[in-house]
């Protein structure tokens, strides 16, 4: 078994709906999302984490997170 980190991002997303509300109803903050995953890369552009890989170092369901919707990275030891 190997020792990975496993990374625990909450960040901002934007929303959208096409439903007709009035102005009251319309919430206008951002949606707060957590993502898990591998660590793909992390610069001063954003984070990029994968859920998944094989024995290739091929990676799959990726998910690329710009730094200014990050709100908080945490990570978690792992053996896998």
């Amino acid at each position: 078994m190997k020792n990975k980190k496993l990374y625990i991002v909450t960040w901002d997303d934007a929303w959208s709906g096409a439903a007709w509300r009035s102005n009251v109803e319309i919430d206008h903050s951002p949606v707060k999302v957590v993502s898990v995953g591998f660590l793909n890369k992390q610069d001063k552009t954003g984070i990029s984490l994968f859920s998944r890989s094989d024995e290739n170092g091929m990676s799959g369901n990726i998910t690329f997170i710009p730094k200014g919707m990050i709100v908080k990275v945490q990570t978690v030891n792992i053996k896998v």
